[in-house]
């Protein structure tokens, strides 16, 4: 298990070292467990993106970007060795308007000439490097969230609400069929779909909420997707033209065949983690909708009854589940 480094943060390090010795004295499982009473999500949230932003400096994405804002068609912007100031690339002066020192010439370079220049000033090898954004805020928030995770961040044991739907899944994996979802059954037997089952099994796994929501949000277009082609062609292939087209009230019953196939442990814990820490912009994406439609599947697990299931056989539900 890996203790806390900051020694990849850079200047910021000192901020982010008492921030973490902070935040590990909060009562870090009530956020999950019981609603967050003491609102402490918010500054969960708030400590990664510092610490993200504290990374992106010390790995030169601010160089990088300042790089850009300088050069145009490869080409340096123009500078007075003695004032410093800087004149457009295509300006083509000679004498500084301000000092009046003669210009330096202006030579072609790269980005790859300044980061070697870098490194022979025995600068940090981090500056030289074009750093995507969306990498670094991948990586610290996994790092930051599986470090909170082992500290009573997410549920170390499976919960209340965790068992029963456990238990639920279980009973009915045993005997549920596509049908009693109106699934049909060539589109529950696609490869697709076993995948699926196996990325929302896969949920308890991962300790960052954007990897949950990620897999969810895979997990949800590939039981769409491919179902949606699936009923297209046999539309076609039986030339059945008032066929309704296959949309969301279609993929809502699969999707609840997905999770019973799953049997997710600590379901409820691994959707109310996500909840409670993805902002509420993504929550409006497409990311956002494969997950209310995941929280779906689980309240319709919760409350499931007979009567909202199709084709039972008489007396089956009292065999299974009575």
């Amino acid at each position: 298990r890996q203790e806390w480094s900051t020694q990849h943060f850079g200047r910021g390090s000192f901020i982010v070292r008492q921030l973490a010795y902070g935040i590990e004295k909060l009562p870090l499982h009530t956020i999950v467990l019981q609603g967050d009473p003491y609102g402490l999500a918010g500054a969960i949230v708030d400590f990664i993106d510092l610490s993200v932003t504290l990374v992106l400096e010390s790995c030169g994405l601010k160089l990088a970007k300042e790089h850009d804002q300088r050069t145009q068609g490869g080409t340096d912007r123009p500078r007075c060795l003695r004032c410093r100031k800087e004149f457009p690339a295509d300006s083509g002066a000679f004498f500084c308007s301000s000092c009046g020192a003669r210009m330096p010439k202006v030579e072609k370079r790269s980005w790859g000439d300044e980061a070697n220049e870098l490194v022979h000033r025995n600068q940090s090898p981090g500056a030289a490097l074009r750093v995507e954004e969306t990498v670094v805020i991948d990586f610290v928030s996994r790092f930051l969230f599986s470090q909170l995770a082992y500290r009573g961040l997410f549920p170390s044991e499976a919960t209340a609400a965790d068992r029963a739907l456990e238990r639920t899944t279980q009973r009915l994996a045993r005997w549920l069929q596509p049908r009693h979802l109106d699934v049909a059954t060539f589109v529950a037997e696609t490869p697709q779909v076993a995948v699926a089952s196996s990325l929302i099994q896969s949920l308890e796994t991962q300790k960052s909420p954007r990897d949950m929501l990620q897999t969810i949000s895979r997990a949800w277009s590939m039981v769409t997707e491919t179902a949606c082609f699936r009923v297209q062609r046999q539309r076609d292939v039986m030339g059945s033209a008032s066929s309704d087209a296959y949309g969301a009230d279609d993929a809502v019953p699969l999707i609840l065949f997905v999770v019973v196939r799953a049997q997710p442990a600590r379901f409820a814990s691994c959707l109310a983690y996500v909840e409670r820490f993805t902002p509420k912009d993504v929550m409006k994406g497409a990311s956002g909708y494969g997950f209310t439609n995941i929280e779906g599947a689980k309240v319709f697990l919760e409350n499931v009854r007979p009567e909202v299931l199709c084709n039972l056989e008489e007396g089956e539900w009292e065999r299974n589940m009575g």
